[in-house]
């Protein structure tokens, strides 16, 4: 049985690791200064977490922002921005409302869309939530293709419908199979590296869809790697 909570604490360090390498780099490019961009964004929960309404901040308002569990959320715009905000509301005894921030995390640049991960803190961060951005453009991560994240200690090789790739220990690999127009099951399996078999099913491919598919570390079972998919439909254009 997987253990959503573990798996997500698993998830959210290894992001954190690949955004601050991430920002390190832009940072790098622009002699430290702060690039402004312009993108779309969602939000997703691994798992639920304890939170008031959470809004955003874009165009001289606060708006409310959706973090649903397991599934994307409607996109949103973010405009000359450098970094994503959330807030919480807050009501004074006079019935005054403020906003007050409980969450941060920088854009990418030359980045279309992007894909954060919302959880609670765990660290000694001096906001509750957490923000774990990625690339979640189109162009990096076509329909009908599978983005994998390695989240163990160890390389592994993944295979669907008959197309390898090896992914190094906190690393993303992107492949795209094969896939028909009307979807279908396609061989999935997960290798060590000696070979073993860790993993093995049949995975639902769309071709007007997009399969993420969260690899962490047993959570009980030595021999099981924790497996979380988070699946998302693109309607054609």
């Amino acid at each position: 049985m997987s253990n959503p909570v573990r798996l997500l604490a698993i998830i959210s360090c290894y992001l954190s690791v690949m955004l601050g390498s991430v920002c390190h780099a832009q940072a790098q490019s622009t002699g430290g200064g702060k690039q402004l961009t312009s993108l779309e964004f969602s939000c997703v929960a691994l798992s639920k977490f304890k939170s008031p309404p959470l809004f955003y901040f874009v165009s001289g308002e606060y708006k409310p922002l959706q973090v649903p569990v397991g599934a994307h959320s409607p996109e949103y715009k973010l405009s000359n921005a450098a970094v994503l905000k959330l807030y919480v509301e807050r009501k004074d005894e006079q019935g005054d409302v403020s906003y007050v921030q409980c969450a941060e995390a920088p854009l990418m640049m030359d980045c279309k869309r992007m894909l954060f991960i919302v959880s609670r803190t765990k660290d000694k961060s001096p906001w509750p939530l957490q923000l774990l951005g990625m690339d979640d453009s189109l162009e990096t991560f076509p329909t009908g293709s599978f983005r994998f994240m390695n989240a163990t200690r160890v390389p592994l090789e993944v295979s669907i419908n008959g197309k390898r790739d090896k992914i190094a220990p906190r690393a993303i690999a992107i492949i795209a199979p094969d896939v028909s127009e009307t979807g279908g099951f396609y061989p999935f399996t997960i290798d060590g590296p000696d070979g073993s078999r860790f993993y093995e099913t049949k995975l639902y491919g769309q071709f007007h869809g997009r399969e993420t598919v969260l690899i962490g570390p047993p959570a009980h079972d030595p021999k099981r790697l924790t497996i979380k998919f988070l699946s998302q439909v693109i309607p054609p254009r």
